[in-house]
């Protein structure tokens, strides 16, 4: 299959990124090893890992686009090439990063995303530097973290590849104001806390319940992830519809 062709192509494309992320990441917390003493600690890392898929996914689409449209690949199979390819990339490099943690606790305490808000740190980060504390080795901690840290970074990077698309297909004065929003965003949920405190609360409350932090319930957050992912992924084939190529 041809996306199938292009989703390989891509892979390809991101894995000597990759190896230079890893690398870096692997040096910086060899040197964090070495100068602890065991006396400092880190946490969460591995949010690192789905920023570098999200800058991947804004890398992914034009030069990509270029090359599927002049080999005339159509946008459909393009696009579904590349959403493809964001699943292994995503498991691959979660695997990589459990690895990376367990080896990493060996040395040092380094409690991930998981452990600090469904695992058994849940509002109790402080005993991770007042006491012994040890991470959970059981196949459901790791099993768990794995499927959290794999449905982060697939919607990482479909976000990459959607927003990619969005200024693709935009003009300048649409791109200003999209850069606009996230702004705008910060200012508007600043005054509705002041102005509506009950509003957000209950904001608050249904943010609560679908990323299952109410019950640490990891579960629902995957759920809600991978949702998110599914309704950006049809967002992505409603864009490629009628993309053109542009001048570099």
């Amino acid at each position: 299959m041809k996306s199938l062709k292009i989703a390989r192509m891509n892979i390809e494309g991101i894995m000597k990124a990759t190896i230079i992320y890893y690398s870096i990441f692997i040096c910086i917390i060899i040197a964090l090893i070495a100068i602890s003493s065991g006396i400092i600690t880190i946490s969460g890392v591995e949010i690192s890992t789905a920023i570098f898929l999200f800058v991947c996914g804004l890398n992914s689409f034009k030069s990509n686009f270029y090359f599927a449209k002049s080999n005339g690949i159509s946008r459909k199979t393009f696009i579904k090439g590349l959403l493809i390819s964001s699943v292994p990339i995503a498991l691959v490099m979660s695997i990589i990063d459990i690895i990376i943690n367990r080896v990493n606790n060996i040395f040092i305490k380094n409690p991930t995303l998981y452990d600090m808000s469904y695992g058994e740190l849940v509002g109790h980060i402080g005993i991770v530097y007042e006491s012994n504390w040890i991470q959970s080795n059981s196949l459901a901690t790791i099993f768990n973290t794995i499927l959290f840290q794999f449905s982060l970074c697939l919607l990482a990077y479909v976000i990459g590849i959607v927003i990619n698309m969005i200024y693709y297909r935009a003009n300048k004065y649409v791109k200003v104001l999209l850069s606009a929003i996230p702004v705008a965003f910060i200012i508007l949920k600043g005054n509705l806390s002041m102005r509506n405190p009950s509003l957000t609360l209950r904001i608050n409350e249904f943010t609560n319940y679908i990323f299952g932090f109410n019950q640490s319930n990891v579960f629902a957050c995957i759920t809600t992830f991978l949702v998110f992912t599914v309704v950006l992924s049809g967002i992505a084939f409603l864009l490629i519809r009628k993309a053109v190529i542009k001048e570099r």
